[in-house]
């Protein structure tokens, strides 16, 4: 990994930091991406966030600035408490 793209992960790790809110939906996010199970982000896996990289910034290899890493964290925060789609799917067939 290029010094460019380390500086720009710390600096999204430091977007997080700063927001202990995000914290537990960080961590729920990352175990995701990390054993590539389907969760609120996606698919997970390095296959979805290449694929999301590049459908939002032209380049499978892109880095999301850190308000964008903010930002989607907040909204997962947000959905994941509401329940996820096809959860308040499966409730209001009940």
């Amino acid at each position: 990994m290029s010094a460019r793209r380390a500086a720009a992960w710390a600096g999204a790790g430091v977007a997080v930091l700063v927001r202990p809110l995000l914290w537990p939906e960080a961590v729920r996010v990352c175990r995701a991406l990390v054993s590539g199970r389907r969760g609120t982000c996606g698919p997970g896996g390095r296959t979805w966030l290449a694929f999301r990289a590049e459908t939002a910034y032209g380049d499978p290899r892109a880095v999301p600035p850190a308000r964008d890493v903010a930002a989607f964290l907040a909204w997962s925060r947000g959905e994941h408490e509401a329940g996820s789609g096809m959860r308040r799917r499966a409730r209001r067939t009940r």
